[in-house]
This record gives structure tokens, sequence and C-alpha cells, in this order.
């Protein structure tokens, strides 16, 4: 049950310029580093979403703090240092104050316009990180929204290298 839980959600542990997969689409595809404007598995998501973003690929700007439900959370402005090929001209981002994570994002297109929602909950600490367990993304302009819910959450417990090839990401989505 591990193993198949492992490789139905590889997909978001890869995330970037490998194959990824979602069991209900029984859809293989590579996602390519350079096209972070493309939709991630035909869903609200744009591949630049899914990509791991390192402190220095934003200007940071602190706002305000205030309440986020029932936390303290600190807004901050992150503008992209590269803004070529970049979906969004900057992002407002709610931090939960005591533990460190966002819990709500909101994108803007190019012409400042607010065009999309994240809102990240369910967290728990896990091996001594905090982990989301619940995603809810929300297309403005649509209403369409996508949810992704973790669960079974381990780190540092090693992949192996055959777990990455595509015949085997293409089994999990065909549910075996």
């Amino acid at each position: 049950m591990k193993m198949e839980y492992k490789r139905r959600w590889l997909a978001f542990a890869v995330m970037l310029s490998c194959a990824s997969t979602l069991p209900t689409e029984n859809l293989v595809r590579r996602i390519s580093g350079g096209d972070r404007k493309g939709s991630f598995m035909r869903r609200d998501l744009a591949n630049e979403d899914m990509e791991e973003r390192q402190i220095g690929d934003d200007v940071h700007r602190f706002i305000r703090s205030e309440p986020c439900g029932c936390v303290q959370c600190h807004v901050v402005e992150m503008r992209g240092v590269d803004i070529n090929n970049r979906n969004y001209s900057h992002r407002l981002t709610w931090i939960h104050s005591d533990i460190w994570r966002q819990v709500e994002v909101h994108y803007y297109d190019q012409r400042n316009k607010h065009i999309k929602t994240a809102r990240y909950g369910g967290f728990q600490l896990i091996d001594g990180i905090w982990s989301k367990t619940r995603a809810v993304i929300e297309m403005l302009s649509t209403r369409s929204r996508t949810v992704l819910t973790w669960q079974q959450i381990q780190y540092n417990v090693g992949l192996a290298d055959a777990l990455f090839e595509h015949t085997e990401l293409k089994q999990s989505g065909d549910g075996k």
C-alpha cells in the first residue's frame, strides 16, 4: 500500500524536469523547466506553481501583519527577479507567523490583476517539519477549483531510481 501511494503521488514530489502523473488522468508527461507558463496536468495550476522557489528568486517586501483566521500572519509581496517567462507580475503571500508557512497566496498577472488564489491548511508537524496536507487553488475568472491533499507524508525515506522511469509512472496511472 505504501509503495502504491508513493507511485501515485510521485508527481508532486518530483515537480519539475521529470515525468509526472496523476492517477485519475492516466497521463504521463514531461514538465519542461523552461515552460513555466504552461498548465500543469490540465488543472488550475501552472508549471510555475509547481516549482520550489528559492529565496533569491524573488524580491520580498513586508506589507503588514494581520489576523488570518485564528492566527497572526505576515503579508509579504514577492516579485520575481527574472520576470521573463513568468505567469505572474507578483504574489501576495500570507505567512503564518508561528510556523513560517504560507497559508494563502494571491497571484497577479502582468497587468496586476488578481487572477488566482491558493489556500493551504491542515498543517501537521512531521519529523520536525511543518507540512501542509491540503491546498485549494481557485481561478477567479472561471471559479474553477483544484483541491490537492497529501497523506502519509514521510521525509528522508529515499526513493529508488526505478520509480522515476516512464513505465513505472505510467503503471501507477493505470491503477496497478
